[in-house]
């Protein structure tokens, strides 16, 4: 596997979560999606209820990116430790 492709794999866990994140705030921001649990409004793109979405990515993906973006860290400080020492000699394990 290339470099670039473990760089972008210990990436991935922090670029999904921060991502879907705001991708779920750019949409109450949007579409309007306002309310609170006892003044549930339904709010529509289209066919589609936003709503499980807006929870899922305002709520959920907060709490999962307080783990997965140290764990992203330590994963691209490991892939560049593994890649300085590849190239000062060391076999790739």
């Amino acid at each position: 596997m290339s470099w670039t492709r473990k760089y972008l794999l210990a990436v991935l866990p922090a670029a999904i979560t921060v991502g879907v994140w705001q991708l779920a705030w750019l949409a109450f921001n949007v579409f309007g999606c306002h309310g609170d649990i006892k003044h549930m409004q339904h709010c529509f793109a289209g066919p589609i209820n936003l709503l499980p979405f807006m929870e899922f990515g305002l709520f959920w993906m907060q709490l999962a990116s307080i783990i997965a973006v140290p764990v992203s860290v330590l994963l691209i400080l490991f892939v560049g430790a593994r890649h300085i020492g590849f190239h000062n000699g060391a076999s790739e394990s």
